[in-house]
C-alpha cells in the first residue's frame, strides 16, 4: 500500500463517522469477546470425548495461538486484498468456525474449530485499526482508537457474566451460536455502514521477501519502536494481572468467585476512564504529549501499586484486596490511555505498507505479553504482593523505553533543518489540527 486513501467525510449516504466508530467497537471487541465469553462453559466442553480438564483448556491456548497468527496474516493480505475485503472475509470465517465449535462433536473438532476462529476474528485487531487510518482524519484518529479501547476494556467485565447465564440455559454449545450471530451482524453493518472508496490503489502481492523487507524497515524506525516499546509493556502489566489476579486475589485473599469478578470489573473502569481522558485530551495535546503522559501514569500507578501492597503486606493486611485493586485502577488508567496513543502513534509513523507494518506491531504486542506472563508464572506461590510486582516493572519502564528510543532517533528521522524535533512517534502536530499524510 502506498499513501492513504481520503478520509471518509460525515453525512456521507452511508452515515457519519459516529456510526462507523460504533460498528468499529463492535468489531474490536470480538477478539477478546472470544477469549472472555467461554470460560464459564469450559466445564462442559471438558464433557466431550478425548476431553477432561487438562486438554480442554486448548480451548484457550489455540485460541490465543491462533491471535498472534491472524495479526500477522491480515497485515499481509490487506496489502493485496485491502482492508474492507479482507475484513468481511475475516468475519465470514469467524461465523463458519463458530458454527463448527458449536456443534463440534468431539474435543479435538472443538479445539481445530478454535484456532480457526481466532484466524477470522481476531484479524479485527489489525483492521479495524487500518480502517481508522483510511476512513478517519488524523485530527480524529486518537479519539476514536481511545473509543475502542474503552470497548474493549469493557468487554471482559459483561461477557464472563453473558457467558455464565447463557451456559447455565442453553449449554456451553449456545455460547459458540451467540459468536455467530455477533460475526454475522457485525459483517453485515460493516458491510452497510463502513465506506468503501477510502483505500488506496497499488495494492501489492504477498510476497515473502517483500514482507521481511518491510519488516526490517519499520523495526528501524524509533517512531515504530517506541510505540510498539510503549504498547507491548503497557500490554505485559495487563495480561499478568487478568492471568494471575485469579490466583492471587481469589484463593490467596479467598474471595468469592462474584467478589472477585467485581473487583476486576472495577479495575477495567479505569481503563475506560484512562482511554477516555486520552480521547478528550486529543484535541488539546499532540501526539507525543500524549503518549509520555500516558506513559508516567502507567509508571505511577506501578510504583504505588508496588509500595501499597507491600506496606499492606508488611502491616498485616494481607486479606485485603484493595491494597491491589485500587493502585490497579490508575495502572489501568495509565494502561488505557497507552494503547490508543501508541496505537496513532504507529499509524501516523508509517508511509509505506500500513498493513505489514500494523500485522508486525500487534503481533509482537501478543508474542510480549505472553512470554512475560509465562515467566511471571514461574515465581512459586504467586501472593498479592508478587502480583503487584510483576505488574510494577513493566509499568515503571514504559515511559524509559519511550524516552531513551526517542533519544536514539534524535539525530536521525527526529532533526529535521538542523532543529532537534522530540517527538518519538510523530512529526509535530498543532492542537486540533491535522498534520498527517492525506
Amino acid at each position: 500500500m502506498g499513501e492513504e486513501g481520503t478520509p471518509f467525510r460525515p453525512g456521507g449516504r452511508r452515515g457519519g463517522l459516529g456510526r462507523v466508530s460504533c460498528v468499529l467497537a463492535l468489531v474490536s471487541v470480538i477478539p477478546q469477546f472470544g477469549v472472555t465469553v467461554v470460560a464459564p462453559a469450559l466445564p462442559g466442553m471438558a464433557a466431550l470425548p478425548s476431553g477432561g480438564p487438562g486438554a480442554v483448556q486448548l480451548v484457550v491456548t489455540l485460541y490465543l495461538a491462533g491471535f498472534a497468527v491472524s495479526v500477522l496474516l491480515a497485515g499481509m493480505l490487506v496489502e493485496r486484498w485491502g482492508v474492507r475485503r479482507t475484513q468481511l472475509w475475516a468475519l465470514g470465517l469467524f461465523v463458519v468456525a463458530s458454527v463448527v465449535c458449536a456443534v463440534a462433536p468431539t474435543l479435538p473438532v472443538l479445539v481445530a474449530g478454535r484456532f480457526v476462529q481466532a484466524l477470522g476474528g481476531c484479524a479485527a485487531t489489525v483492521l479495524a485499526r487500518l480502517t481508522v487510518r483510511h476512513v478517519y482524519p488524523e485530527a480524529l484518529r486518537v479519539r476514536t482508537l481511545s473509543t475502542l479501547m474503552a470497548a474493549i476494556a469493557v468487554t471482559p467485565c459483561l461477557t464472563p457474566v453473558l457467558g455464565g447465564r447463557l451456559t447455565e440455559s442453553t449449554g456451553w454449545r449456545g455460547v459458540f451460536v451467540l459468536m455467530a450471530v455477533l460475526g454475522a451482524v457485525a459483517a453485515v453493518l460493516f458491510l452497510v455502514v463502513v465506506p468503501s472508496g477510502a483505500e488506496p490503489e497499488g495494492r501489492r502481492g504477498v510476497r515473502v521477501r517483500t514482507v521481511l523487507a518491510d519488516y526490517a524497515v519499520h523495526l528501524r524506525d524509533p517512531s515504530y519502536r517506541a510505540c510498539w516499546y510503549a504498547i507491548s509493556l503497557a500490554s505485559m502489566a495487563h495480561v499478568v494481572f487478568v492471568t494471575y489476579s485469579a490466583h492471587a486475589l481469589g484463593v490467596g485473599i479467598r474471595l468469592t468467585p462474584t467478589a472477585y469478578g467485581g473487583l476486576v470489573a472495577v479495575t477495567a473502569l479505569g481503563a475506560v476512564a484512562g482511554a477516555f481522558a486520552v480521547r478528550g485530551l486529543s484535541a488539546r495535546w499532540e501526539l507525543t504529549a500524549l503518549l509520555r503522559r500516558a506513559a508516567v501514569v502507567c509508571a505511577l500507578g506501578g510504583v504505588l501499586l508496588a509500595v501499597v501492597a507491600a506496606a499492606a503486606a508488611g502491616l498485616g493486611a494481607r486479606h485485603s484486596p484493595w491494597p491491589v485493586v485500587v493502585p490497579m485502577m490508575v495502572v489501568m488508567a495509565g494502561v488505557g490511555a497507552v494503547l490508543p496513543a501508541s496505537q496513532a502513534g504507529m499509524l501516523h509513523s508509517v508511509g509505506r505498507s500500513p498493513g505489514n507494518a500494523s500485522g508486525l506491531f500487534f503481533c509482537l504486542q501478543q508474542l510480549a505479553s505472553t512470554v512475560y506472563g509465562s515467566v511471571a508464572g514461574l515465581w512459586p506461590g504467586m501472593t498479592a504482593s508478587a502480583l503487584a510486582v510483576c505488574v510494577a516493572v513493566p509499568c515503571v519502564l514504559v515511559p524509559l523505553a519511550v524516552r531513551r528510543t526517542a533519544s536514539a532517533g534524535a539525530d536521525g528521522k527526529g532533526v529535521r533543518k538542523g532543529r532537534r524535533v522530540d517527538r518519538p512517534v510523530a512529526d509535530s502536530v498543532p492542537p486540533g489540527r491535522s498534520g498527517g499524510r492525506q
